[in-house]
């Protein structure tokens, strides 16, 4: 094999490379806090913050644990911990020159040798601090320590965002900024504690975990990144672009498959045949060692003749042996009709892009039949 053969593919790969946290709907199990988290969004108040602190803080219950998050992120060598309590979302009354009550996400009461402690964290992944809110959780713990308490203040955010430490300081606390990326990699220890572990892929599906450290292969992937997403978009562009229009009308703009890409792993075109039914092909980003080439037709549960487009699908893909029907597993769930094809049965040929566009363009044209057999359930 030539070094332009591996060149395109494994550089692809690693441009695009797959991340838990962004995984496509297609045939990829959530993690069972992202499902939980599902379920409970659609209440009124759904601030991941306060998800992810109810299910950070059992974690810290452990006296062992706790020793060892204390030691990595407040600096304090404690030779064990003990009483160890735990409070989340806890109120404190508004003190003088306050306009507000104060909730830290995490409230840590425990006795370190000999002096009693108490630890605030504040968690932000998608927001930002609140309206003086580090300074009031300072002005609490100032009256913490006035009654002979060891107060620490522990500020946790997904992004950089810089605090006036000697601001803070002077409130009364001992305060400490981290990133959620230190906490990933301080829990990673604990991978084979099953709940620890759940917490862990949590966390990746929250994009959590982010690399701090450039490799020699990370480096020589951006430099080709602008050459070779040329390439992937010439492999959807010209004679794709111009069969899927015929077959299924104009796929969304460019933008979108830049969407997909972040949102889902797939790097697509895409298009609506109305009654929440949609075809798309293109590049799929999964956990194998290369991507594939995929065409589909995905459907949404609001689907107004599901029944009929799930026994057109399974018939269509009876006859069709490259070809996959996943059924929905109830009535709120998507259902597909799919075709794949890793991308390293590509290598072989001697011009890629020509290859993955004759593999598209086949496709396409299977599956095209489904609108040509069936139309009665509506198409553009």
């Amino acid at each position: 094999m030539g070094f332009y053969m591996r060149d395109f593919s494994t550089t692809i790969l690693l441009i695009f490379k797959y991340q838990p946290v962004c995984f496509s709907r297609r045939r990829i199990m959530k993690t069972l806090f992202k499902r939980v988290y599902d379920l409970l969004k659609n209440t009124e108040t759904h601030r991941i913050e306060d998800y992810l602190t109810e299910i950070f803080s059992p974690i810290l219950k452990s006296e062992e644990k706790l020793k060892s998050f204390l030691n990595r992120f407040i600096n304090d060598n404690y030779e064990e911990v003990s009483n160890v309590q735990i409070f989340t979302q806890r109120t404190y009354s508004k003190l003088e020159g306050h306009s507000v009550d104060s909730r830290p996400d995490m409230v840590i009461n425990y006795t370190g040798g000999t002096k009693k402690h108490i630890l605030f964290i504040e968690n932000k992944v998608g927001s930002q601090e609140g309206e003086n809110q580090l300074s009031r959780y300072a002005d609490h713990l100032k009256v913490h320590q006035s009654k002979g308490y060891n107060v620490y203040l522990l500020y946790l955010t997904k992004y950089y965002e810089p605090k006036e430490d000697e601001y803070i300081l002077d409130n009364g606390s001992g305060f400490t900024q981290k990133r959620w990326y230190e906490v990933y990699n301080w829990l990673s220890q604990y991978k084979k504690d099953l709940y620890c572990r759940q917490v862990i892929e949590y966390m990746e599906e929250l994009q959590l975990n982010k690399t701090r450290k450039f490799t020699p292969i990370d480096i020589y992937a951006i430099q080709n990144a602008q050459r070779l997403q040329s390439m992937l978009d010439e492999c959807l562009d010209g004679r794709v672009m111009d069969k899927f229009t015929e077959l299924f009308g104009k796929p969304k703009q460019w933008s979108h498959r830049t969407t997909q890409l972040r949102a889902n792993n797939l790097y697509i075109l895409i298009n609506d045949q109305t009654d929440w039914k949609f075809v798309g092909c293109g590049f799929e980003f999964t956990e194998e060692e290369y991507p594939s080439l995929t065409v589909f037709i995905e459907v949404h549960p609001n689907c107004n003749k599901k029944d009929a487009t799930i026994a057109a699908l399974n018939l269509f893909c009876e006859n069709k042996e490259e070809w996959t029907f996943q059924p929905p597993s109830d009535d709120n769930e998507y259902f597909w009709c799919y075709t794949e094809k890793n991308l390293v049965q590509f290598l072989p040929e001697e011009d890629h892009i020509m290859g993955i566009q004759n593999y598209l363009i086949a496709r396409l044209q299977e599956v095209h039949q489904i609108k040509v057999d069936n139309p009665q359930l509506v198409w553009i």
